[in-house]
């Protein structure tokens, strides 16, 4: 089962926003980390490194990788 990488909630159809936080992304998207609380990863509770470039977080593609069925 997928899980919203923004709020954690089950997903069911990972084609429609999240029905909990109405969050979506895809691999492309290139916007700010919805998990970044002034410039610190609020899931590894370190300094973010790559801002705007929300495609290439490592967090984010390790959660992608893993929820991948």
């Amino acid at each position: 089962m997928l899980k919203c990488f923004s709020c954690g909630s089950p997903i069911y159809n990972s084609r429609i926003p999240c029905p909990k936080c109405g969050y979506s992304f895809t691999a492309a998207d290139n916007r700010y980390c919805p998990n970044m609380n002034y410039g610190l990863c609020m899931i590894t509770e370190i300094p973010c490194t790559q801002g705007i470039s929300y495609a290439t977080c490592p967090v984010k593609n390790k959660v992608d990788a893993e929820s991948i069925t």
